[in-house]
């Protein structure tokens, strides 16, 4: 008789976690389908509308191939974009044009037709002007949460400068809130931006 009850709670227990696991699953793919088909959540390196939806994918900011896999499906990291562009930009460094790295004369510099940079020798990525805060605060959210080093992923003068002079857009509000409800955090880096107070941020680095 103990032994039929210990197996039934042990099958029990199973059934639970597989539940869970199974409804994370399923709200994780809801939130990615979300963040394709929502115009109201960003879309990265382009600068017009795309709405063919079959023409995007999913941008992991700070890429996949240098965090943590428990860390993959983290909606603050992810955006979406063209699938070309998320091939282009890879796990590439975001870098700017005031930047050392960059010369318009060297021809490893490539310009796409959408105003960003790739440098396929120096591994870089210029993105455009606009989304340059919201690539800096999801950097700062990942850093600040999981403790990842900025050397792989950008310089810290362009972190700074970027998240101090461009701030907050409604869209990447809207993006931290819809992930809030679902993933249950907040990116405070846009919900308690201070551009007075953006220096601070050099602690998190």
């Amino acid at each position: 008789m103990r032994y039929n009850s210990l197996l039934f709670i042990i099958k029990l227990n199973v059934l639970r976690s597989y539940t869970i696991s199974t409804n994370a699953y399923n709200s994780e793919m809801s939130l990615k389908r979300l963040i394709i088909t929502d115009d109201n959540i960003p879309t990265l390196y382009i600068n017009k509308d795309i709405y063919n939806k079959k023409f995007y994918s999913l941008e992991h900011v700070v890429p996949r191939s240098l965090i943590n896999k428990k860390h993959h499906n983290d909606m603050h990291n992810i955006f979406k974009t063209l699938k070309h562009y998320n091939t282009l930009r890879s796990n590439y460094k975001f870098t700017d044009t005031y930047s050392k790295d960059f010369d318009i004369k060297d021809k490893n510099w490539q310009k796409t037709l959408d105003g960003t940079y790739y440098n396929f020798k120096k591994r870089m990525f210029i993105p455009l002007d606009e989304d340059k805060g919201i690539i800096a605060r999801t950097i700062l959210y990942m850093i600040y949460n999981y403790k990842y080093k900025t050397k792989k992923i950008i310089g810290d003068i362009d972190l700074i400068k970027w998240t101090s002079d461009h701030p907050p857009t409604d869209k990447e509000k809207y993006h931290n809130s819809i992930i809030k409800i679902h993933q249950y955090t907040d990116n405070i880096f846009i919900s308690k931006y201070n551009k007075l107070n953006y220096k601070n941020y050099i602690k998190y680095l």
